[in-house]
């Protein structure tokens, strides 16, 4: 490790959990795009709209200018998700930040057929749907969007419904107030006691305060039951 604390932290995790709870199935979030990565940034400049189809990450043309074929997802996104198939060896892949562009961009079928043929978890790896503009609820091991869906009624596919304890926000704030937190009741309101499980992320800010955001993940009691 460069830099940061020189260490893998979520390989660490992954080992703990499987020594302390062998029957957990480990899973791992990944945002597909990175809000203010300048790579990122200049691919979405050009509308997404400059591919390689040699897969490579820069030409530079006689006239010094530069032309940027899918900088971001080449040189950055998906030789990091590989690293961490290899790495983590996931059971649950939960797939986010999708909807500014296509699965064409980010190169999703390319890794998904490399993730469940070739990658160390791919007799047993699970994905969503969050693939690109338009894949959700047409494609993945199960459904996990939109954000706090409430079909009611059972689908014919696995699916969820993410939800936070946070009314106001889906990440961590200071400003948070106890009367913008869901009650017990207010959550149990929105679960079904016939198929559900619920994930939970704890952090603790500068001010020494402890935020807890959940989400509640539906689905049928003989499908997916979580992730980490």
């Amino acid at each position: 490790m460069d830099v940061g604390p020189r260490r893998n932290v979520l390989k660490e995790l992954k080992d703990a959990f499987s020594q302390r709870h062998p029957d957990f199935h480990f899973g791992i979030y990944y945002s597909l795009f990175e809000w203010f990565n300048p790579m990122y940034l200049k691919d979405k400049d050009n509308n997404f709209t400059t591919r390689s189809v040699k897969r490579i990450a820069v030409v530079f043309l006689t006239s010094n200018e530069t032309t940027f074929f899918r900088e971001y997802v080449l040189n950055k996104m998906l030789p990091e998700m590989k690293q961490l198939a290899m790495l983590v060896e996931p059971h649950v892949w939960w797939s986010d930040g999708d909807w500014e562009a296509t699965d064409d961009y980010f190169g999703s079928k390319d890794f998904l057929a490399w993730l469940y043929n070739e990658s160390p978890s791919k007799d047993y790896v699970v994905t969503n749907d969050r693939w690109g503009k338009g894949t959700s609820q047409k494609h993945g091991g199960y459904y996990s969007g939109p954000d706090r869906y409430q079909p009611g009624h059972l689908l014919p596919h696995k699916w969820e419904s993410a939800m936070t304890v946070d009314s106001q926000s889906w990440g961590l704030r200071r400003n948070i107030k106890i009367d913008e937190v869901l009650t017990p009741e207010e959550l149990i309101s929105q679960v079904n006691p016939e198929y559900f499980s619920i994930t939970q992320d704890c952090t603790r800010n500068s001010n020494g305060v402890t935020a807890s955001f959940k989400k509640c993940t539906r689905c049928p009691l003989d499908g997916v039951s979580g992730h980490s």
